[in-house]
């Protein structure tokens, strides 16, 4: 399965810029396709902004076929509580979304903007496709979200410590991992199998400007 993943600063880049990465992305007519976390939308987005964001990923989804898990976009769900979103496209459909769930700036900013967090359940962070079980972690998830069972971790990220990392409690059977971090920003591949001497390594990976594309 070739899976591309789009090199994109969050912090000073715009969702504009980010869009016509996504298109160059989408040509590649890679099987999955993910962006890095925040790269819908810096800080707290209305939620007219996001229902126009998703309009044009849906747009950019059609005729392909494509996963497109774009990144995440924080925005309110009503007049009380803000969440931190992933959404799924496929075929010109919102096939799903998934909610941070770890707190990591996001109750601050809830509480600047009179609202409150709502936190997800990252152990629904899941799906399968094409044969693949894989778990989407959002940002501070990864390392604390369950991953038992999966072939594949997707990683979202903006932080300036982001990679894939092996803890106790999660490094006892084999998997792939691909990492798209909105800070540095950065993209890689690792593969990791526990019974070799050398249990994770960098995967190979076919670089360009702003993605990069490897098989898991």
């Amino acid at each position: 399965m070739k899976v591309c993943a789009i090199k994109h600063n969050s912090g000073t880049g715009n969702f504009e810029d980010f869009r016509k990465k996504l298109a160059l992305a989408v040509a590649t007519c890679s099987e999955i396709i993910i962006g890095p976390y925040d790269s819908l939308g810096k800080g707290l987005s209305s939620e007219e902004r996001k229902s126009e964001i998703y309009e044009q990923i849906r747009d950019l989804s059609l005729g392909v076929d494509s996963l497109i898990i774009p990144g995440t976009i924080t925005y309110p769900i009503n007049e009380k509580e803000i969440v931190c979103e992933a959404p799924v496209f496929h075929h010109g459909n919102l096939l799903g979304i998934f909610h941070k769930e770890k707190e990591n700036g996001e109750e601050g900013l809830a509480e600047k903007n009179g609202y409150t967090y709502k936190r997800g359940n990252n152990s629904k962070n899941r799906l399968s496709f094409k044969g693949k079980k894989i778990a989407l972690e959002l940002c501070g998830d990864h390392g604390v979200q369950d991953v038992h069972g999966c072939d594949l971790e997707l990683i979202l990220a903006y932080d300036n410590r982001a990679g894939f990392w092996i803890s106790a409690s999660n490094d006892d059977f084999k998997r792939s991992a691909v990492v798209c971090d909105g800070y540095a920003p950065k993209v890689e591949a690792f593969d990791y199998d526990p019974d070799r001497t050398d249990r994770l390594q960098f995967a190979p990976c076919e670089y360009s400007d702003s993605m990069m594309i490897t098989s898991v």
